[in-house]
């Protein structure tokens, strides 16, 4: 346990190096604002995107977007003025400290119920509409948030020690140094189940496509072998139970049955390309978290065993990247979907007609 580590830490003196990290807290704050509206506004005006999915990737947006509104702009006040707005001590402070775990649990959460969406989608599609009503996934959200709420409400009661102002992050936060049974708590509680979830279906769906891609290739040389090879080689073959010799009668029946395995191997082709697309969502989703929270994990473990403060550079920098990938998500989710993609591009369309009544 490190007590009162920020106690006497105050604002970083080298102003140039505020100053850089105020231009990149409000290039997050941009980003995070511009990407998670512009998911928001494209699903609610194209009815074809508001499904169970989405609704999980709206409750992602909507973390992201309220945890950019709140937590970036006092973060650059405090980076440029090196005060916080209402003190240190004050309920500001507080607030911004339980909505950024709070925003930062659900956005963590909702990536897990994502993946886990779209292992469904992938694997069991039957089972998957039924399971994954729009009413269970909306329920599925409000529980998401229920749950955060609580777990994020501790310190700020008084229960755990509580929200403080750390300076090198221009952000006032719980304390995680001072407490680590509540950190370890939260770790197992959110990050654990969460990252456990994400792993399980990633793999699952990453098993499911390679499988479907072995099968497409084989039924693919199956094909070309019956149409192609045993006719060029002028040998009687035997080909599902039937003999084929090199006539004209032969040559059509060999096109009639390539053609009627090329319509059966259709669906399968299908499968297959909506197994690499959620294995290549999954994967940008994974590979991103993975990125962005590692150097914040990193540094907080570091600085607990410690019990010093880590360099101005490196926390800024882990801090920055943490709120960095609230700006992420919509867009590596959002784009990846073709109905998305069309949704956006209406969206620019009426926006130029506005520009020019």
């Amino acid at each position: 346990m490190c007590s009162n580590m920020y106690g006497n830490l105050t604002c970083y003196d080298d102003l140039a190096a505020r100053y850089i990290q105020a231009f990149f807290s409000s290039t997050n704050t941009v980003l995070i604002i511009c990407g998670n509206t512009l998911a928001l506004v494209v699903v609610y005006r194209t009815k074809a995107l508001q499904d169970a999915a989405f609704c999980f990737l709206m409750n992602l947006a909507l973390s992201d977007l309220l945890l950019g509104v709140i937590s970036q702009p006092p973060s650059l006040y405090y980076a440029i003025t090196c005060h916080w707005p209402g003190g240190e001590d004050g309920f500001y402070c507080q607030f911004v400290g339980f909505c950024i775990c709070l925003l930062c649990s659900v956005s963590i959460i909702s990536l897990g119920l994502v993946s886990y969406e779209r292992y469904h989608y992938t694997v069991h599609p039957f089972r998957h509409i039924a399971k994954f009503t729009f009413r269970r996934s909306f329920y599925a959200c409000v529980i998401v948030w229920l749950y955060s709420a609580v777990a994020s409400v501790f310190p700020v009661v008084g229960l755990w020690n509580g929200v403080g102002l750390q300076p090198y992050n221009a952000l006032c936060n719980i304390q995680w140094e001072e407490e680590p049974i509540y950190m370890w708590a939260m770790v197992s509680g959110v990050l654990f189940p969460s990252w456990a979830l994400i792993v399980f279906s990633y793999f699952r769906i990453l098993k499911v496509a390679r499988k479907a891609r072995k099968i497409d290739a084989i039924r693919h040389q199956i094909t070309l072998g019956a149409s192609v090879s045993n006719i060029d080689r002028n040998i009687p073959t035997c080909s599902a139970g039937v003999v084929i010799d090199n006539d004209d009668s032969t040559i059509s029946t060999i096109r009639l049955g390539a053609s009627t395995r090329s319509r059966k191997h259709r669906p399968t082709l299908k499968k297959t390309m909506k197994s690499n697309k959620c294995t290549l969502t999954v994967s940008l989703l994974v590979g991103t978290f993975i990125v962005c929270w590692t150097p914040y994990v990193i540094v907080n473990v570091i600085q607990a065993i410690r019990c010093t403060p880590n360099p101005f550079a490196a926390t800024a920098f882990a801090q920055w990247m943490c709120i960095f990938n609230s700006a992420c998500n919509p867009l590596i989710y959002g784009l990846t979907n073709k109905t998305f993609r069309e949704g956006v591009g209406k969206l620019m369309q009426r926006f130029r007609c506005w520009s020019q009544v």
